[in-house]
């Protein structure tokens, strides 16, 4: 076997346990990550415990939790329209990003997005679209369409669905005031900055709604438990306990 006893420095390029000779320096330390990792290594490989999941007491009572509360099911089939959000709230004061992956094959009745914590629902009717008004949220529909406090059918926004896509949703609370911004993104690509006008006074919450008839709504979500399958905008941070 061969050792070797150099180059064994995380801090020194230099520093050997054995060196016949002096060793010159020809550039700087190694990284002990990939070159091609980005800086925020931790959101993108993911992390072990204390973080948000859905919320099995502020979801829908025909959406069926599965997989540790990560997956969005439904326990029964019928003419339900329902949301589930996360266990965590996003303060006012930092930047989130979780991912959702969509498993059903339907074609509207869909929508991802955020939800006003002291707006949390669990009745049947509580979805973030098809006016299902009176809680604060925004949201980006199935079809393509962007909507704030589920007001009518929405505005033509981003890409239409398919079945297997995965979303990021970043939320930038960090301009303060009514200036809260959130982005979508559909399998790595930007759909574009949804809205600017998110009151950054509040906490919020992800949430992710969907329809329990003609092909029930199914959604794993990812709030950093386990690596992101695409890489998340830079400085965004993932919602657990040790970020709050």
């Amino acid at each position: 076997n061969t050792t070797l006893l150099c180059c064994q420095s995380t801090t020194s390029a230099t520093t050997a346990a054995v060196s016949p000779t002096s060793i010159t320096a020809n550039g700087s330390v190694a990284s002990k990550y990939s070159p091609f990792m980005p800086d925020n290594i931790n959101a993108v490989r993911g992390q072990e415990s204390g973080y948000a999941t859905l919320s099995p007491v502020h979801s829908g009572p025909q959406v069926g939790l599965q997989d540790g509360n990560l997956k969005f099911a439904w326990a029964s089939s019928g003419n339900y329209h329902q949301l589930a959000c996360s266990t965590l709230a996003m303060p006012g004061d930092g930047k989130w990003y979780c991912e959702m992956r969509k498993l059903s094959s339907r074609t509207d009745s869909e929508s991802i997005g955020i939800l006003r914590e002291d707006g949390r629902a669990n009745g049947d009717g509580n979805g973030m679209r098809n006016n299902q008004s009176g809680n604060p949220s925004y949201s980006y529909e199935t079809n393509g369409n962007k909507n704030k406090d589920a007001a009518g059918n929405g505005v033509s926004y981003g890409a239409a669905w398919s079945q297997y896509d995965v979303f990021g949703i970043a939320v930038d609370l960090t301009p303060g005031g009514t200036s809260g911004t959130i982005e979508f993104y559909k399998n790595g690509v930007s759909q574009g900055v949804a809205y600017s006008d998110i009151d950054t006074s509040y906490s919020w919450l992800f949430a992710c709604d969907g329809y329990g008839d003609s092909g029930q709504t199914e959604y794993e979500v990812n709030f950093g438990q386990k690596p992101f399958k695409y890489n998340p905008p830079e400085g965004f941070k993932t919602l657990c306990l040790a970020n709050l």
